[in-house]
């Protein structure tokens, strides 16, 4: 198992790539910290985990809240006295409101930023001095192949362009601490949080086009990728930037 003894705590767990992620970490060993706003969804989760014979609690947590970070944080070292891995995956996308900056409103600006880049910055700030006293680990954020490319949702590249700088200087400011902290920029992934989107065909059609594979991601693809980073194998990976996005990029 690629993740024996460790514990990783995952934001936005209760869904789509974290959801993903946090089944394939607890196959490979790990006891998993399912976190999000949904406790519904994320109890279900936890429970799956534990039917496959995972070990899983759920702590339900906004990340744009320091006080809910705080407890994020509190809940997993007491229930298992140590951190390794921290998988920033919480995010949101408002595509309906979001748009050039020119029509979009300050809220719209505003809510990308608490959640998205404030959020991987408060659970960062409380979850890596643990890291370090259990003996190092790795830290994964969660960008998108909008902050490396123009899409037209500017407040949601804004924000996630943001995550992409703040994994480089906090990747070399904890290297030497054993904190490898690397960044993961998905394109179109079917997930909960673009699925309505999706449903409009022009749009569905533009975004299969513009990826060379032909067809969107799913959320298993991209958890393999955290999976990498968060195991030891990659042990000489810090503050990279891996794009999963079928070739969308590079068109």
């Amino acid at each position: 198992m690629r993740l024996r003894d460790k514990v990783a705590i995952i934001t936005g767990a209760a869904s789509g790539i974290g959801k993903a992620a946090a089944f394939l970490f607890a196959k490979e060993g790990a006891k998993v910290v399912v976190v999000d706003r949904d406790e519904p969804r994320g109890q279900n989760c936890v429970e799956s985990i534990q039917k496959k014979g995972g070990e899983s609690i759920f702590v339900q947590a906004d990340v744009s809240k320091s006080l809910d970070v705080q407890k994020m944080v509190k809940t997993t070292l007491q229930r298992y006295g140590k951190l390794h891995i921290l998988y920033n995956n919480a995010g949101i996308f408002l595509h309906k409101v979001d748009g050039p900056v020119t029509k979009i409103d300050e809220e719209t600006f505003h809510r990308h930023y608490e959640v998205n880049l404030k959020g991987t910055f408060l659970c960062s700030k409380d979850a890596i001095p643990h890291i370090i006293k259990s003996g190092g680990g790795s830290v994964i954020n969660v960008a998108t192949v909008d902050a490396l490319i123009g899409i037209g949702y500017d407040a949601y590249a804004a924000s996630k362009g943001g995550v992409v700088s703040l994994t480089r200087s906090m990747a070399v400011e904890y290297a030497p601490y054993n904190v490898r902290v690397n960044c993961i920029a998905p394109g179109t992934i079917k997930t909960p949080i673009n699925e309505e989107e999706l449903k409009n065909p022009e749009i569905a059609k533009k975004y299969a086009e513009m990826t060379p594979v032909g067809r969107f991601g799913v959320p298993e693809e991209v958890a393999y990728v955290a999976l990498f980073l968060a195991s030891d194998e990659s042990s000489y990976v810090v503050g990279a930037t891996l794009v999963v996005d079928g070739g969308m990029s590079i068109t």
